[in-house]
C-alpha cells in the first residue's frame, strides 16, 4: 500500500472465521419483570412511613431470579442503574458526574458487590446451625418471650423481640413463621457458652464455622467481576475491628451480644442478596450449594455445544433431607399465615407452592433494609427457582420486599398470578 491508500499488491489473505457465540442463562422477560417489579416496589414502598413518621425512601434495591438447582442466573437486577451505551459515547460531565456519586451508588452490582445486613432472613440457617450443634431440635418448644437476657449478664442488656409481649412456647418453624427474635437469642447464648468454654482452643466459635459452611463469607465464584465476601463476625475479626474513629468496636473482647445478634442476622454480619439465594438454593434442592453462573454454554459456529458452564453444585451443607424438609415446611407456614401473609393473599399456592422468609435489618443512620427471600414451585418439595429480594431503606420486608417477590412470581408463572401488589405492612425483624 503507498502513501496515498493505494493497494500495489497482496501478499496473502485468510478469509475471516466465525468465533463463538456465548448463550446466557439470563431469561430477558423475567428480567423485564423483575426490574419493573423493584421499580414499581420501591415508588409504592414511599407512599409508607417509618416508625419516626419519615417517608421510607426505598432509594436502591436488587433482586435475584435463580435456579435452584443448576446455580444459573435467571434475572439480575440492581438499581440505581446506568445505560453502558453511555460508555460507547463517551461520559458527559453529568453521566460522569452521576456513576461518580458514591451515595448513589450506581455503578456497583448491589447483588453481588455490596453486602448488607441481612435480618431474620438468615434465622433458616442460624436455626439450623443449632439444631447440627445440639442447641435444639426440630422436635422441641422454646420459649419466645418479650426481652431476652443473656444468662449472668449483670450490664442490663437486653435484647427485644418484635412484639414486647411474651407469646409462649413454640417450635422452630412457629419461630420463623412468626419471626421470634428471642427464641433464636437463647440459642445464640448457647453458642456463645461453648466459645466461652473453649473446648475447641482460641477465638474457636462453633456458629462462625457452620455459617462458612453455606459459604458466607466467600465469594459464591458467579462469573462476574469485583465479587464481595461479606462479613460473620467472630471472635478474631472483633479482636482487630474498629469504628470509624479508630477505637476498638469490642474494648472487651467477643461479648454474649456478637454470637445473640448473628443469629438473627443483625449486628456486623453482612451477604450480598447472591450468596443467601445461593444458601436458600440449598435448602431448596437438597443440601446442594450450586455455583451461580451466568453464562450456560458457549456455541460453535456450526451450532454445536463448545462447552457446558454450569451445574457445579458439588459442594454440600451438613443437613439431613429431614432437617431441610422441615425448614421448607416452615417457610411455606411464613406465606401462609406468617409474616409475608398479606402479600401472598389470593395466591393460588394449590399451582404454585412458595415458601419465604421476611427480614427487617437495622441500619446505622438509615432506615430498615427491607428483605424477602424465598423459594417457589409446582413441586413444594423440588421448587425451581430461589428468589431474592432487598430493598434499601424500604421497611419491613413483609411490607416492601415480600410484594416485590409476589410480582416477580406472577411474572414466573404468568398463567397462575395477575401481578397484583397488596399494601402491606408487617412489622417483623
Amino acid at each position: 500500500m503507498n502513501s496515498d491508500g493505494d493497494v500495489l499488491s497482496t501478499v496473502s489473505s485468510q478469509k475471516p472465521t466465525a468465533g463463538d457465540d456465548i448463550q446466557l442463562t439470563l431469561n430477558e422477560r423475567i428480567q423485564r419483570v423483575a426490574q419493573k417489579a423493584l421499580l414499581s416496589g420501591m415508588q409504592h414502598a414511599r407512599s409508607y412511613h417509618d416508625q419516626n413518621g419519615n417517608a421510607l425512601r426505598a432509594n436502591a434495591g436488587a433482586v435475584v431470579v435463580m435456579d435452584a438447582h443448576t446455580g444459573g442466573v435467571v434475572a439480575m437486577v440492581s438499581t440505581p442503574t446506568y445505560n453502558p451505551l453511555w460508555y460507547e459515547r463517551g461520559l458527559t460531565k453529568a453521566q460522569s458526574a452521576y456513576l461518580n456519586n458514591g451515595k448513589i451508588g450506581a455503578i456497583n452490582n448491589r447483588a453481588t458487590q455490596l453486602a448488607y445486613t441481612p435480618g431474620s432472613t438468615f434465622k433458616p440457617i442460624t436455626g439450623l446451625a443449632a439444631v447440627k450443634e445440639g442447641y435444639a431440635s426440630l422436635g422441641g418448644s422454646y420459649d419466645c418471650v418479650g426481652t431476652y437476657t443473656h444468662p449472668g449478664d449483670t450490664s442490663g442488656a437486653q435484647f427485644v423481640n418484635w412484639t414486647t409481649a411474651d407469646t409462649g412456647y413454640m417450635s422452630i418453624a412457629t419461630a420463623l413463621e412468626k419471626s421470634c427474635d428471642t427464641v433464636f437469642d437463647a440459642f445464640g447464648s448457647q453458642f456463645y457458652f461453648t466459645y466461652a468454654n473453649n473446648p475447641l482452643g482460641a477465638n474457636a466459635d462453633p456458629l462462625q464455622a457452620d455459617l462458612h459452611q453455606w459459604g458466607f463469607e466467600a465469594p459464591t465464584g458467579i462469573d462476574l467481576p469485583s465479587e464481595t465476601t461479606g462479613l460473620v463476625p467472630d471472635p478474631a475479626w472483633a479482636s482487630t475491628a474498629k469504628d470509624g474513629y479508630g477505637k476498638p468496636l469490642f474494648p472487651y473482647g467477643w461479648v454474649p451480644g456478637g454470637d445473640i445478634l448473628t443469629m438473627i442476622g443483625s449486628g456486623y454480619v453482612q451477604v450480598t442478596p447472591l450468596q443467601l439465594a445461593r444458601a436458600y438454593g440449598a435448602i431448596a434442592n437438597g443440601g446442594h450449594l450450586c455455583t451461580p453462573h451466568v453464562v450456560d454454554r458457549v456455541i460453535a459456529p456450526d451450532g454445536s455445544e463448545a462447552k457446558k458452564i454450569g451445574g457445579d453444585c458439588a459442594q454440600t451443607v451438613p443437613y439431613n433431607a429431614d432437617e431441610l424438609s422441615y425448614i421448607r415446611g416452615a417457610l411455606r407456614s411464613v406465606v401462609q399465615g406468617g409474616t409475608a401473609t398479606c402479600a401472598f393473599q389470593g395466591f393460588p399456592f394449590s399451582q404454585v407452592a412458595v415458601a419465604g422468609k421476611t427480614g427487617t435489618a437495622e441500619r446505622a443512620n438509615k432506615q430498615d433494609t427491607s428483605w424477602f427471600a424465598s423459594m417457589v414451585g409446582p413441586n413444594p418439595d423440588k421448587p425451581d427457582y430461589v428468589i431474592v429480594t432487598m430493598v434499601e431503606q424500604g421497611g419491613f420486608g413483609g411490607q416492601t420486599a415480600a410484594p416485590i417477590t409476589r410480582q416477580v412470581i406472577d411474572g414466573l408463572y404468568p398463567k397462575i398470578g395477575d401481578a397484583s401488589s397488596p399494601s402491606c405492612i408487617t412489622p417483623d425483624r
